[in-house]
């Protein structure tokens, strides 16, 4: 009996597994989390710390920047890891 629970148990394991789908993937990312950036277009170039990474549709990235309570998502090529003075 307990083998027949075994093998009971061990079939619906592998059912399981294989409607589950594993994705690995590496992402070569220019900012990290935690991270102090700047906004290009931000004319007082405020301080933001990168808070999330989120892989889009495409598999291009965003970047969530925090400032104080505030949170927005941007694109790599909006931030800089140095302020940026306009002249």
């Amino acid at each position: 009996m307990d083998t027949y629970r075994t093998i009971a148990k061990r079939n619906n394991l592998l059912q399981h597994l294989e409607t589950l789908k594993i994705i690995s993937m590496y992402i070569d990312v220019k900012h990290k989390i935690g991270s102090v950036v700047y906004l290009l277009t931000d004319e007082d170039q405020l301080k933001r710390v990168v808070t999330a990474i989120i892989v889009r549709s495409g598999g291009y990235l965003a970047y969530e920047l925090s400032c104080g309570m505030d949170r927005s998502a941007h694109t790599e090529i909006e931030i800089s890891k140095q302020k940026v003075y306009n002249t």
